[in-house]
């Protein structure tokens, strides 16, 4: 087929004809208040129709996969998994000896793995004791100095905190200059749908988990750096072999928000 062929061009302009005139009749459909009886009625309506419905089916997908990927010997999940292999390969957790390291809600496959064995000044918190914490604190309002840690970690924690901005603020406040943490986070959306007002009993059916507060998008990284952060999304994952991935269960798409503190760095981004 030849692209610029008078054919091709009348074809693209019968689709263009059709799908234009598609368009108008929804919206003159819409605008009349008429009852929609087929999807002839409103084939605008019926395309969004059709496109909800292939993301409710993939996320329901997301989620089986989600549930599949637990570990049956260890127990882990593929979040805790892709962390460790990041913290080992990449960072060379074990060579960092004597940083303050902060452990938003612990974990047990990552403290028994990384975390107890390395030669670091640890310390965990958690709004309960449920994991066993080092000190009970509301992650919106930590209670440590300003520049007390060199690193932190918080794995799937921010979806189910209301003010994760704040949340994400006080991170920052507690970072030392020059330290890192690494702020992880389910993407399941192109941008971040957060419904005002919305009410627990609505969470699975606007957010795809019954204990989320919100679905993250793209766009997470920009809530990073509203808070001060410096940013890099590595596509460590995706750098894997097939193989590799395969073997441990690791998601290809899952990025790690890798944010740093400049050594610069002042309190002005913590204002709005």
């Amino acid at each position: 087929m030849v692209i610029g062929s008078n054919t091709v061009a009348a074809f693209a302009a019968r689709t263009l004809a059709d799908q234009t005139n598609a368009l108008s009749s929804s919206l003159a459909r819409l605008s009349s208040g008429s009852r929609i009886v087929s999807p002839a009625d409103d084939p605008g309506g019926l395309a969004v129709s059709m496109k909800f419905s292939a993301e409710v089916a993939r996320l329901n997908a997301a989620q089986i996969n989600v549930a599949n990927a637990q570990c049956p010997k260890c127990g882990s999940g593929e979040r805790q998994r892709l962390l460790y292999f990041y913290l080992i390969n990449t960072l060379d957790f074990f060579s960092l000896k004597g940083i303050k390291f902060l452990d938003i809600a612990p974990d047990d496959f990552l403290w028994d793995k990384i975390f107890s064995k390395a030669d670091i000044e640890y310390t965990s918190v958690d709004i309960t004791p449920a994991r066993n914490p080092s000190q009970i604190m509301d992650i919106t309002e930590l209670k440590f100095e300003d520049n007390s840690f060199d690193a932190i970690i918080c794995l799937h924690v921010l979806e189910h905190i209301v003010e994760d901005i704040k949340a994400m603020r006080e991170l920052y406040r507690v970072l030392a200059p020059g330290g890192w943490a690494i702020l992880q986070v389910p993407i399941w959306a192109f941008e971040t749908v957060e419904v005002p007002g919305a009410t627990k009993d609505r969470y699975l059916e606007l957010y795809g988990h019954d204990e989320h507060v919100r679905r993250y998008g793209f766009d997470y990284k920009e809530r990073l750096e509203k808070a001060g952060f410096v940013v890099n999304v590595d596509q460590f994952s995706r750098k894997l072999e097939p193989e590799f991935r395969q073997r441990y269960g690791l998601f290809e798409t899952e990025d790690i928000f890798y944010c740093t503190k400049t050594q610069s760095s002042t309190d002005f981004s913590l204002v709005d």
